[in-house]
């Protein structure tokens, strides 16, 4: 890239030195602390089913853009002991009273296993006796069908065979499929899971584009895809059960990285069901696999909001861990057993905010709204506030204390007080984003005890952007486009640039420049460039006058006039304080 690319200062503080005393063995000793447990929890008696309606297994759990809970339960069984349909779908609204049942007797019903919404709010669920996936409209009619069961007037009508090694899988069909998840551009991901070994791709308009994967336990290959979600970057969390992992991939099927969870159970952790694992083994169940393994990952979500996290349950010891999209464990809640707050086999998760989890439970027979108490938050009251509602989490003092903290942590930083890294990292961990972009410089060059870690950098310095810092919406600008510690990504810096520039950074505007001039992650357009050197000008920043009046020649004058116009009329949007803005996504 011609010219420069420019950097915002390192420090928040004035003064802030470079001298600072590096304390490598304080800081392994911090990396090396287990994960701590959540508080939280569980709603008593959540769902209110109608007399005579029973739930069965339930294997799915879903909720709508209104809130709305939709259950795929084993229940509404007919037909013989064995082999008999057990599928049922429900929606309940968000104080878990009954509203209506979906699909009733629908022809693809065989044996629940996932429910999801798509962006666009319609209802997706996949039948793993059928080898079916459905989408319903908000209505509740059926509008796509993929898969096709065997028909039943056939004189040897049977399940799809699986034979091992299983059968080259075939476009269109599946065998045993599990779960759904969508991309931004409206492709849907389908996991056929337990015998195809594959992740399909489905098109906005419901044609087949292809699949990736194959059994095995090499990178890229599967033992029971289980459970998949995608985040707001468009990269695909793959719960690969039998193999005790989430693999992560891009939209082309390009594996990106892989995760585990290695937190040991308790050890007097009880099973849920059956013999406990042990390790190597699987617990009486899954066959050759790690199914039963702690850290299996049998149910993935991942939550909306400016900071994504992914949820993950396994069976044995019955935890659902909270994860940072970087693979990190920073929590975990619950066990497994019958009481409330206890788990048995969380087979779908479904998390519509950080703090908000609903677990659907195959031994238990139900769900649970669990809400979830971090650090920095009380303990919900059970006073009804009408309708059925319960008090929310409330900020406590020391959530509103983030800003002191903040400015205590730094303070003594800046004193060669290494002590500050605690107070930090309290004001970062209340999501303060002044505390979360110091800490990613921090890791950046290895100062105050923190070695230097560019993927934990780019982590927090993602954090501090998420929640309008512009100073970390450039440096995050900076790592896609080098490529630092994570991927490289020219689309995605020219996105960060520019909300930086529009939030009248005046080195994110020079860069918006540079980007249009040289095609960076744009498109080369002189009059854009043009325009924002033109902004970045009016600040009196030298290089953007230069570089506007280098090119304003090659321009027409019709092309001039308009850029100078829209450079005249720009006005950055506000900022709530120095660096730091609301940001609409």
């Amino acid at each position: 890239m011609a010219g420069r690319i420019h950097y915002v200062s390192k420090t928040l503080f004035v003064g802030l030195l470079l001298s600072l005393v590096v304390s490598w063995a304080g800081a392994a000793a911090a990396q090396a602390a287990e994960p701590p447990e959540i508080p939280f929890e569980s709603e008593p008696n959540f769902l209110k089913l109608p007399p005579d309606m029973y739930l069965g297994e339930v294997a799915g759990v879903a909720v709508s853009p209104q809130g709305h809970v939709v259950v795929f339960s084993r229940g509404n069984t007919t037909g013989p002991a064995y082999g008999a349909a057990a599928a049922q779908l429900l929606e309940f609204d968000h104080d878990g009273r009954f509203i209506r049942e979906i699909g009733h007797n629908l022809y693809a019903w065989s044996f629940a296993h996932a429910v999801r919404f798509d962006p666009q709010g319609n209802l997706w669920a996949a039948d793993k006796g059928s080898d079916m996936v459905i989408r319903f409209d908000p209505e509740g009619r059926v509008t796509w069908v993929f898969g096709r069961k065997p028909e039943a007037a056939d004189e040897s009508a049977h399940p799809l065979g699986h034979p091992k090694p299983p059968l080259p899988p075939v476009p269109g069909m599946f065998r045993q499929v599990t779960d759904m998840a969508w991309d931004s551009a409206g492709n849907t991901y389908i996991s056929d899971g337990y015998i195809n070994s594959r992740v399909a791709k489905i098109g906005p308009d419901g044609q087949w584009i292809g699949s990736f994967g194959e059994p095995g336990s090499g990178p890229g290959q599967f033992n029971t895809l289980h459970s998949i979600a995608i985040d707001r970057r468009d990269r695909i969390y793959v719960a690969d059960r039998g193999n005790g992992r989430i693999q992560v991939f891009d939209t082309s099927g390009k594996l990106l990285k892989i995760i585990t969870i290695d937190v040991p159970a308790p050890a007097d952790a009880p099973a849920a069901i059956g013999f406990k694992p042990e390790t190597g083994e699987t617990g009486g169940y899954g066959g050759a696999s790690r199914t039963m393994l702690p850290g299996a990952p049998w149910a993935v979500c991942i939550t909306p909001g400016p900071t994504q996290y992914l949820y993950v349950s396994d069976a044995y010891p019955g935890r659902i861990y909270k994860l940072s999209l970087d693979g990190k464990v920073l929590g975990w809640l619950g066990g497994s057993g019958k009481q409330l707050k206890q788990f048995g086999w969380i087979h779908e998760l479904a998390c519509p905010s950080e703090n908000e989890i609903y677990a659907a439970e195959l031994l238990n027979w139900r769900v649970q709204k669990l809400t979830l108490h971090p650090a920095g938050y009380k303990s919900a009251d059970t006073a009804s506030l009408g309708h059925g509602s319960q008090i929310r989490p409330v900020a406590t003092d020391a959530a509103l204390q983030a800003p002191a903290l903040y400015a205590d942590g730094a303070r003594r930083i800046e004193s060669h007080d290494n002590t500050g890294i605690e107070s930090l990292r309290k004001a970062a961990d209340l999501g303060y984003p002044p505390a979360e972009f110091f800490l990613a410089k921090l890791y950046e060059e290895g100062w105050a005890g923190l070695p230097e870690d560019l993927g934990e950098a780019r982590r927090w310095t993602q954090r501090a952007a998420e929640a309008g810092d512009r100073k970390a919406m450039h440096n995050l600008a900076l790592y896609y486009f080098e490529g630092t510690g994570g991927e490289k990504n020219l689309t995605q810096a020219a996105q960060w640039f520019r909300r930086a520039a529009d939030l009248g950074l005046v080195d994110s505007q020079y860069n918006m420049g540079r980007l249009y001039e040289e095609g960076f992650g744009v498109a080369v357009n002189l009059a854009e460039a043009y325009k924002w050197y033109l902004i970045a000008a009016r600040s009196d920043d030298a290089d953007s006058l230069k570089s506007a009046q280098r090119i304003k020649d090659r321009l027409s004058v019709e092309a001039q006039n308009t850029a100078e116009r829209a450079a005249k009329d720009f006005r950055a949007q506000s900022a709530t304080a120095d660096g730091l803005a609301p940001v609409a996504d």
